[in-house]
């Protein structure tokens, strides 16, 4: 597993570099195979659908690529090799969301309704632990807080689904 892993690779008649930012990267062998961001709520992008959009977008960019990784213990004393891995073909990008809120009930509908019709979810899967968010109350505990078991059920077997 890598965290805050920036991963280049390159795409087009160009070859044009990109670069992915992923919060967590699991990694079987040599080969990348699940793709992880972590948001505490949705108030980090109001405008959810279209952020979702795009990472689907990377993912069936990026399906059987090489990419590289610079070594982050590298200075300029000492050069380092880059790590090149693969990206799986069946990589997903999953956007784990402490809670659904910081955002106007009108928007989380809109993005709802366009996730669940337009997002192919073998490319993007959205996991929402809470409906409450856990600053409400300025840092008091909440003791009742409500998990949303269904999402931290589909987390598990997606943490799992290549990890054997």
């Amino acid at each position: 597993m890598l965290i805050d892993q920036p991963f280049t690779y390159f795409k087009g008649k160009r070859k044009n570099k990109k670069t992915i930012y992923p919060d967590i990267a699991v990694i079987k062998g040599d080969t990348i195979v699940n793709l992880f961001d972590l948001k505490m709520d949705l108030g980090f992008h109001r405008k959810f659908y279209p952020f979702c959009k795009e990472k689907q977008t990377l993912v069936e960019n990026i399906r059987d690529l090489p990419v590289n990784i610079k070594n982050k213990e590298e200075t300029k004393e000492q050069k380092s090799d880059n790590k090149t891995y693969n990206i799986s073909r069946t990589i997903k990008y999953n956007i784990v969301i402490v809670s659904n809120q910081n955002i106007s009930k009108k928007q989380k509908q809109k993005n709802e309704k366009a996730i669940e019709n337009r997002l192919d979810k073998n490319k993007v899967e959205i996991f929402i632990l809470t409906d409450i968010h856990p600053n409400k109350d300025s840092g008091k505990s909440i003791p009742n807080i409500i998990l949303r078991k269904e999402d931290f059920i589909k987390l598990e077997k997606e943490i799992k689904r290549n990890v054997k």
